[in-house]
């Protein structure tokens, strides 16, 4: 665990190679089952946002701001981006099944909880971005689109929505209101940070979308 004021070297060198090692490639691994996976990557993403949640330090604990940094760095220019966008491309509608099968409470909590630490992570790295040039991980949330299987006979058909509009469909949800909440305050900030156009992002979707935040604020 990393103290409130001082982090050893010792952890430092560890969290370094988690995250440069582990945190990038994750992804890519094989796993027993999607259950191992998604601990295994709520437990990556718990320590990022433990980092990044202390941010800088006034004083002179150099350790720590360097370690905030690194990984403000690395998230944002490298291909450990890669992690939170496929979390927040989960959807609203595989959250809502997993809950509505109840098959096991603790893979949807997982699941979740990872979903809504994505939402802090990756408000925080836009907030803390050091520069104005696009990152990697801006140019993702600007063009990433998922693709998700459709009710078909044909197994082979799916469906692509935007990025943004996967964001924005959260707020469909309706078990847990951080949900809806935290990706409400992602798309705000990227509405100020990002180049794009967020309505031409949600496409055919943004009345529905529109009535549907409209509905839950009043």
């Amino acid at each position: 665990s990393l103290d409130n004021h001082v982090t050893p070297e010792g952890v430092v060198a560890t969290v370094v190679y988690i995250m440069q090692a582990v945190f990038v490639s994750s992804h890519n691994w094989r796993y027993q089952s999607q259950l191992d996976r998604d601990r295994f990557c709520h437990q990556l993403l718990s320590l990022c946002y433990s980092i990044l949640q202390r941010g800088r330090s006034d004083s002179d604990n150099t350790l720590q701001n360097l370690l905030h940094q690194f990984v403000v760095n690395l998230l944002l220019h490298s291909s450990g981006h890669l992690l939170l966008v496929n979390v927040l491309g989960t959807g609203v509608n595989t959250i809502d099944k997993l809950i509505a099968s109840a098959i096991s409470w603790t893979h949807t909590a997982v699941s979740v909880e990872s979903l809504k630490i994505s939402f802090e992570i990756t408000d925080l790295l836009l907030q803390n971005k050091p520069s104005e040039s696009i990152t990697p991980l801006e140019q993702a949330l600007a063009t990433r689109t998922i693709h998700h299987p459709t009710l078909s006979f044909s197994s082979s058909l799916t469906s692509t929505q935007h990025l943004i509009t996967e964001l924005a469909m959260y707020i469909y949800h309706h078990d847990d209101p951080a949900v809806p909440v935290g990706a409400t305050k992602l798309l705000a900030r990227l509405a100020a940070v990002a180049p794009m156009s967020m309505f031409s992002c949600l496409g055919q979707e943004a009345v529905a979308l529109r009535d549907c935040f409209v509905t839950r604020l009043s």
